[in-house]
């Protein structure tokens, strides 16, 4: 009975953790550092040159919707990426 009243607090513990998510602060600097990364590489207002919208994300950051960017032409989408990737926001959900 005691090992299962551990398991249960055990699994309770890790699950609240999971469904914590990432550190709110640590990813509101890596989607600054994102917009920071599209700007040096496509220059400023390159959105709208594009005609790419964006969107405020969840940690307040503005960043280009999921649907613009796969209407996008190739340059934006791989710079998108690439600058994803240097932010260590490669997988995270976008607007």
């Amino acid at each position: 009975m005691l090992t299962r009243l551990a398991a249960l607090l055990c699994a309770t513990f890790f699950c609240t953790l999971a469904l914590a998510g990432p550190d709110t602060p640590d990813f509101a600097d890596r989607y600054q550092d994102l917009a920071r990364c599209m700007d040096r590489t496509m220059g400023r207002g390159w959105q709208d040159r594009y005609d790419i919208h964006l969107l405020t994300n969840r940690w307040g950051a503005e960043e280009p919707s999921e649907q613009d960017l796969d209407t996008a032409p190739q340059v934006i989408r791989m710079t998108a990426l690439r600058c994803r990737r240097e932010v260590n926001l490669t997988g995270q959900p976008r607007p």
